[in-house]
């Protein structure tokens, strides 16, 4: 497991480079275009790539710049998805869990205002890492299980995306309960998505997985 871990961490640092020459670009097309939906998704693209990257250290300022561009636009799926960025804000970065769920919980009735199943999805699968972290292992898989119910269509490119989540917090979960064959379900399940989307990343959570079970 010790193994697993420092790989994950030299994989953090070796992407964390590529993440950076990513999110320049992306920063210099941003400081041209005036357009705020183009705007908007050029942040969530730069915070997205953080998040693939296994860097979770959001920038505030740009979370913010997000909620301003949904609040000026008045529109629902921009507004679930800043709530959601916000959330992960105090989750991730300050550790603040009230206030994370309280954004979390503001962006899922936007969401299914928007019919965005995968913000839907999204939201409560932060919410149930939130539960984790409080050591709420009931509502925890709760909240795994309503992501999952609110997964995106089979055919919408971001059903895997989301799957891929979702097993990885059920294996999580299952580790935690000392259930690890159920665990190993997830982690196998969890390695045969990742093929489709072959993300380095998530390869070393199922093998970190791997060495729980």
């Amino acid at each position: 497991m010790k193994k697993l871990l420092i790989c994950l961490c030299c994989f953090i640092v070796i992407q964390s480079g590529f993440t950076q020459n990513k999110t320049d670009s992306l920063k210099t097309v941003l400081a041209a275009t005036n357009n705020p939906i183009e705007r908007f998704d050029l942040y969530s693209k730069i915070g997205e790539e953080y998040f693939s990257s296994g860097n979770n250290n959001l920038d505030s300022a740009s979370c913010l710049k997000m909620l301003q561009i949904a609040q000026q636009l008045n529109n629902d799926s921009l507004l679930a998805i800043s709530y959601n960025f916000i959330g992960n804000l105090f989750l991730l970065n300050t550790g603040d869990y009230s206030r994370a769920l309280e954004f979390f919980f503001k962006g899922i009735p936007l969401a299914e205002r928007a019919n965005d199943k995968r913000r839907i999805s999204s939201l409560y699968v932060d919410i149930a890492i939130v539960y984790e972290n409080l050591g709420n292992k009931d509502e925890q898989v709760n909240y795994i299980r309503k992501a999952e119910a609110a997964l995106p269509d089979k055919n919408s490119p971001m059903h895997n995306y989301m799957v891929r989540q979702i097993q990885y917090n059920y294996g999580r979960y299952f580790l935690s309960v000392q259930k690890p064959d159920s665990a190993m379900h997830y982690t196998q399940a969890l390695n045969e998505t990742n093929l489709r989307l072959r993300s380095f990343l998530y390869e070393t959570y199922a093998q970190m997985l791997l060495g729980g079970v």
